[in-house]
């Protein structure tokens, strides 16, 4: 029924089932074979509990050194694990809520509970699932090249390292600053920290439904699939993000992207009628925009693309700087195109209707033309260069 252990070890050693009650004061506890824990609480100075174990109650699994444990089946009941040292957790399905306190190591694949909570660092040995109906908290990664998938109402993610595939259902909040993984697909995403997300390694795709800060221009975002593809929704679009750097080919999924400043070092690819990216923080301040790549749609005509690095009015300083390569092709011509900032430069741009301009600096044209369809109205403080080939005003 029960055990007062006095210091001393025990071991139970079964042709067929244990069944065990509560235990205290024990040494080394190891149970060998499989076990159902008819007790609340278990505490030893290390555990190791060798085959299946069902739970009949809501339980708590306590040491001052190593805990162990081959699988559990919850049959919906609360787990605790608190090892004074580190958690080797097998298989868990059908527990209630799951919190394991300090680091632990994943020996099994499929992870099912009511709710999950990992307190310290995570090591998976195997490809890993952690599926929730409810929340998901994870204090940091360790993937020993293996993948990861998580499941829940939502997520809660610190730092991730050397997983193959991170995949992350729901809505997450990024609570750490770094990850690396050879892909990853997030949904929408909040961070609370400046972040990288980092699978150039591998050249991975990154997709991400969406990302926002938690305080207006408080949270920079670097991203770097090498030669891999990045695909985002919007940004910033709830809350504005800091300082935005992707270094790799993208495609733009969403049509709203605020941020304090934006580099796109890669080609990027526009799939929205409108997108707009807007670095205005305040009246008297807007960062810079700047494409080291080129801007293509992906219909003739449909994707028409604004920037807005401040008003374009009043002094420059209160506005950034937009600079692009090309932007549309002859036989892939983007929509129109709205600028206001300080200065602006590009090479060539292609439009199938108008273009429009707000700047207090100078425009520029450096490699040929600005081709329109449409329109041409450019309000320029400085000075204007560069052919201008428009069919209307």
């Amino acid at each position: 029924a029960s055990v007062a252990g006095a210091g001393n070890d025990l071991t139970l050693t079964a042709g067929g089932n244990t069944s065990l009650g509560n235990v205290s004061g024990v040494g080394a506890l190891d149970v060998d074979g499989t076990s159902t824990l008819t007790g609340t609480s278990y505490a030893a100075n290390s555990e190791i509990f060798g085959g299946a174990v069902t739970l009949t109650g809501d339980t708590t699994l306590t040491t001052t050194g190593d805990l162990a444990v081959a699988s559990v089946t919850g049959a919906g009941n609360d787990l605790t694990l608190a090892a004074g040292g580190n958690t080797l957790l097998g298989n868990l399905a059908d527990v209630g809520a799951l919190d394991l306190d300090g680091t632990s190591t994943l020996t099994g694949t499929s992870y099912k509970a009511a709710s999950e909570t990992f307190g310290g660092a995570l090591t998976l040995t195997g490809d890993t699932t952690l599926d929730a109906s409810g929340a998901i908290a994870v204090a940091s990664v360790t993937g020993g090249s293996n993948s990861l998938t998580l499941d829940g109402s939502s997520v809660s993610l610190g730092d991730v390292a050397g997983v193959d595939a991170l995949t992350v259902g729901g809505p997450a909040t990024l609570t750490g600053t770094s990850y690396a993984a050879n892909s990853m697909d997030l949904g929408a995403v909040t961070m609370t920290g400046d972040n990288t997300l980092d699978t150039s390694g591998d050249n991975g795709e990154i997709v991400v439904a969406s990302i926002d800060g938690t305080t207006a221009g408080g949270q920079s975002l670097d991203i770097n699939a090498g030669a891999g593809n990045v695909s985002l929704g919007n940004l910033g679009a709830a809350t504005r993000l800091g300082a935005v750097n992707d270094a790799s080919k993208t495609t733009l999924k969403g049509s709203t992207y605020d941020a304090n400043s934006f580099v796109f070092d890669g080609d990027v690819t526009l799939t929205a009628a409108t997108t707009t990216l807007n670095t205005t923080q305040s009246a008297s301040a807007a960062g810079d925009i700047t494409f080291n790549g080129d801007i293509f749609g992906t219909t003739d005509g449909a994707q028409s693309l604004t920037l807005v690095a401040g008003s374009g009015t009043g002094s420059a300083s209160a506005n950034g700087d937009i600079s692009l390569q090309n932007a549309g092709t002859s036989s892939l011509k983007l929509g129109d195109m709205k600028v206001s900032g300080n200065d602006f430069t590009a090479l060539t741009v292609w439009l199938a209707n108008d273009f429009h301009s707000a700047l207090t600096g100078n425009q520029v044209f450096a490699a040929d033309t600005l081709h329109a369809g449409g329109d041409v109205n450019s309000a320029v403080g400085g000075d204007a260069s560069g052919h201008i080939d428009a069919d209307g005003d």
